[in-house]
């Protein structure tokens, strides 16, 4: 006789085997589900900086805590409202990112998870929706100097066509308005050097400065009927004839449409143009050889004698020249030799010194962004995405190292390709009011790292 089991209880033992493997299958299930919670535990805490230390999470450092970062009050004024505003001494320099969880810092970075477009024009008009949350995505740590931070801002990307950017490595800070208007008002002047894609950054710049999301990159104070629905939110750069009726200083919308700032400003008698401690402006120099009349009209921004805060320089070059690393060079030293034959002060060798013996940094240069799909054939080769990634390659290194040996230009740099690959381009090279947007931030944040203090 054999030892074999009977078809029915063959069929009995089969369902005993199965339910055994489920029970192991949930309960890995329910093992990974425990992990997983308390990494998101744990990564809302780091986030959120939370004014409370659970006793589980405070065993992890045996680190002292840092010491809070001082306060000061700023006092924001403008033609109808005065009042004073607490928070942490952001500016000067980037804020070290606690070890342990502490009360005074879980303000600092509130915004990068907050919605700051929340209370701007149109934020909520159904063809303006746009959320900082869709552009920025906070993680931790910070980015701890500006060199860090332009390392994790070249670097960076996103999961996904048009998801939330992420900095590599370290994180930058999403500011408010009020934020972004204390960093620019540190500056003399900002002088935004370049071409279309900078005066779209200017552009997105302004909207910050603006709390308006619908028009507060173009001169919408002079718009008709046909031009305010043309010219709406990203169609403020998408549309050829809208960009270029883009905000080109400051003084012009003080002049014009004052109520709209939302800056500093003050009023004077006798119907002067009001002034702010903010002074953005942009001149367009295209292409090498340059032109004397724009090199001229740089030269007349600058004031003869050093003034009493610093000027910041961002610059950029690249398409107009087909992404030739020799005619960017000669660009770059050529705006730079105007500079310092106006402004001597500005040249180097006249900057205070850091403890490495470099001079103090004020100019950025910003290389193009990712080409799109809808980049014209014929321009593939000498300015498709191959030549875009050696081109922001090639400046970074002719910046920072030339035959092993510091340039002493004085200049550092900022590349957006990666930041730009995985997003839209509505003609295949320029990025709409999203893409110049974390553009814009990204200056902010650079300009927020200068040591201002050493000027």
């Amino acid at each position: 006789m054999t030892n074999k089991l009977h078809p029915l209880r063959r069929r009995l033992y089969k369902p005993q085997k199965a339910a055994t493997g489920i029970a192991a299958t949930i309960s890995k299930q329910w093992t990974l589900r425990n992990i997983t919670i308390v990494l998101a535990i744990l990564n809302v805490f780091s986030l959120l900086n939370l004014a409370f230390t659970p006793p589980w999470l405070s065993s992890l450092s045996h680190r002292p805590p840092p010491t809070p970062p001082r306060c000061q009050t700023l006092e924001f004024a403008s033609h109808d409202l005065h009042h004073n505003i607490s928070e942490p001494a952001f500016h000067h320099a980037f804020p070290p990112v606690p070890l342990t969880i502490n009360s005074s810092l879980s303000a600092y970075r509130l915004p990068d998870i907050s919605d700051t477009f929340a209370t701007y024009a149109y934020r909520n008009h159904p063809k303006c929706s746009i959320s900082s949350l869709s552009l920025h995505k906070a993680f931790s740590p910070l980015c701890t100097d500006r060199q860090s931070f332009l390392r994790a801002f070249t670097g960076g990307g996103r999961i996904g066509f048009d998801t939330p950017f992420m900095p590599k490595d370290c994180d930058m800070r999403w500011y408010t308005t009020e934020e972004v208007c204390e960093i620019l008002g540190r500056f003399e002047k900002v002088i935004v050097v370049g071409d279309s894609m900078m005066r779209h950054v200017v552009g997105a710049m302004n909207v910050l400065l603006r709390k308006d999301l619908g028009y507060g990159a173009v001169t919408g104070w002079n718009f008709g009927g046909e031009e305010s629905e043309k010219c709406f939110c990203t169609h403020q750069m998408d549309v050829k004839a809208c960009s270029i009726q883009g905000i080109y200083r400051t003084s012009d919308v003080l002049t014009h449409d004052p109520t709209s700032f939302a800056c500093p400003y003050t009023l004077h008698s006798n119907n002067e143009t009001p002034t702010s401690p903010v002074n953005l402006i942009i001149e367009l120099m295209l292409k090498y050889p340059l032109d004397p009349t724009e090199l001229s009209r740089l030269q007349s921004l600058l004031p003869p004698e050093r003034p009493t805060r610093p000027i910041a320089f961002i610059l950029g070059h690249g398409l107009w020249n087909d992404l030739d690393l020799a005619a960017t060079v000669h660009w770059l030293d050529g705006v730079l030799t105007a500079i310092y034959s106006a402004a001597p002060y500005l040249q180097p060798q006249a900057l205070p010194k850091e403890i490495t013996d470099k001079p103090m940094v004020y100019i950025l240069f910003v290389t193009p962004s990712a080409a799109g799909v809808l980049k014209p054939d014929q321009w593939i080769a000498s300015q498709g995405d191959k030549a875009l990634q050696i081109f922001e390659h090639s400046v970074r290194d002719e910046i920072y190292e030339q035959d092993g040996r510091f340039v002493g230009r004085g200049i550092e740099h900022m590349g957006t390709w990666n930041m730009s690959i995985q997003m839209d381009k509505w003609d295949g090279v320029h990025l709409n009011l999203r893409g110049n947007l974390i553009k814009a931030m990204g200056v902010a944040n650079w300009l927020g790292g200068v040591e201002v203090e050493r000027w």
